[in-house]
């Protein structure tokens, strides 16, 4: 399982915010329906916030899984790129006479861009005649016939435009607790969509004292955590402080699409 770099920067020991996490309603699914559980990572940490009283803390940081990095416009460049590999591609043929003439351009893509955004490039830029390439390969020094016809896609001005996000994380976090035959539920506030994991391209200067830009601060600033619906405090008694607990489970459910009927 790969994981997500995460510094591990708690609020002040001292510091008292009200608990935000509530008992979590008792859900029931249709066995019919199918839960697809992605990764997620934990930290947990007790913490004594004064006047006796102490807190189980739990931060849920997102695994690589959720992590959304697409940016579907294409560059001047990758426009240039794609149109070569598709003229290389409409010159061999369909079929071509060797798989090797399809599967260089290919690999000249892919060794540009990784085989996913070349893909990308590569779908984006199919010629919008591609049901008239020409069987028969185009001799060196020879225009097609007919010829690409070459889509106009949407456009960005650079290569890094926007911040990678989270874009698959559940309604909210519960966290269940065990102790013996005993369990507790704990369901945190909803979750903010989309969730930055990397800086904003123009930001400018980071906040001051902040290693991270105003988006991302949610990955190192509990309190941010937890309006983002990425942290809960549970509320302890003396006894689970003392003992702590068994096994600490984090799990959600999407249960309505982020965009449009997803």
């Amino acid at each position: 399982m790969s994981t997500q770099p995460k510094p591990n920067v708690t609020s002040p020991v001292g510091a008292s915010p009200s608990p935000v996490t509530t008992r979590a309603e008792t859900r029931s699914l249709d066995a019919a329906t199918p839960v697809l559980f992605l990764p997620v990572n934990i930290e947990t940490r007790f913490m004594d916030i004064g006047d006796g009283r102490s807190q189980l803390w739990v931060r849920v940081y997102p695994d690589q899984i959720a992590i959304d990095s697409h940016e579907p416009e294409l560059t001047a460049q990758e426009i240039t790129d794609g149109e070569t590999y598709w003229d290389a591609v409409w010159r061999a043929g369909n079929p071509p006479p060797s798989l090797n003439a399809v599967k260089a351009p290919w690999r000249g893509l892919a060794s540009l861009y990784g085989a996913q955004r070349a893909a990308w490039i590569a779908l984006q830029m199919t010629p919008t005649n591609v049901a008239q390439q020409p069987a028969a390969p185009t001799p060196d020094g020879s225009d097609p016939n007919p010829a690409p016809v070459f889509p106009a896609p949407a456009e960005r001005p650079s290569s890094w435009n926007k911040p990678a996000v989270t874009d698959a994380l559940p309604d909210a976090w519960t966290v269940v607790t065990v102790s013996g035959n005993q369990t507790a539920q704990y369901r945190g506030s909803p979750i903010v969509s989309p969730l930055n994991v990397g800086m904003t391209p123009g930001s400018g200067a980071l906040p001051p004292g902040s290693p991270v830009d105003a988006g991302m601060k949610w990955l190192v600033d509990f309190d941010t955590a937890l309006q983002a619906g990425m942290a809960l405090k549970i509320p302890l008694t003396a006894g689970q402080r003392s003992t702590g607990f068994d096994r600490i489970f984090v799990y959600g459910l999407r249960t309505e699409g982020r965009k449009g009927n997803e």
